[in-house]
């Protein structure tokens, strides 16, 4: 109708905002939901999420080569783990075992020079071990576990990687001082966090 205005394009978005739509907050895969409940593993396990970004904190300003070297040990152990725990059920002293780690990877970072390539690997590969021994989701159907033991163990291994990409980003553009006294300093955290979980599990 000539009478009629026709409404302005922002307008229509307004309204089109305000109306009710059906929520897609699950994954639009059936049977995927457990990937991400894998992916965010991880972070939901204090033993674990601490050992991991220690770890991973420690190897940040490796160069590209020590790197990939340490990162390939982790994955070795990380594989092995998750097979172990598959065949064998965990052991029971699991969280001590990490937190024992998670100390023994925070101190090395203290130190001005990064570890030699005969600690830093077996580390890496003990640490992944047990972080993918951790992975292993709950009882239940094999394909659902497979899918969230995946998530799982791409979280543990993209962590490294992320962290690595973010250091060379703050050494490019800070002193190098300046980025390593920040990671001795969050090593520092959580070596005294570490320390509190582990004097917890021998108190109760």
């Amino acid at each position: 109708m000539a009478g009629l205005r026709r409404p302005a394009p922002a307008a229509c978005w307004v309204v089109a905002a305000a109306l009710p739509a059906v929520a897609r907050a699950h994954a639009p895969i059936p049977g995927i939901e457990g990937f991400y409940v894998g992916l965010a593993h991880p972070a939901t396990e204090p033993v674990q999420l601490f050992a991991l970004l220690s770890l991973s904190l420690l190897l940040g300003t490796l160069a590209s080569l020590r790197f990939r070297r340490a990162w390939a040990a982790m994955i070795a152990g990380a594989g092995l783990g998750a097979l172990s725990g598959v065949l064998v059920a965990p052991v029971g002293a699991f969280d001590t075992a990490l937190l024992a780690m998670t100390l023994v990877s925070a101190s090395l970072a203290l130190f001005p020079r990064p570890p030699a390539a005969a600690l830093l690997l077996p580390l890496c590969a003990v640490i992944g071990f047990l972080l993918g021994q951790g992975a292993l989701p709950d009882p239940g159907a094999l394909s659902a576990r497979a899918v969230t033991l995946a998530g799982a163990l791409v979280s543990i291994l993209a962590t490294p990687l992320v962290l690595h990409g973010l250091c060379a980003l703050a050494l490019g553009r800070l002193r190098r001082a300046v980025v390593t006294t920040g990671l001795r300093i969050a090593q520092a955290w959580i070596l005294a966090i570490a320390l509190l979980l582990l004097a917890f599990l021998f108190v109760r």
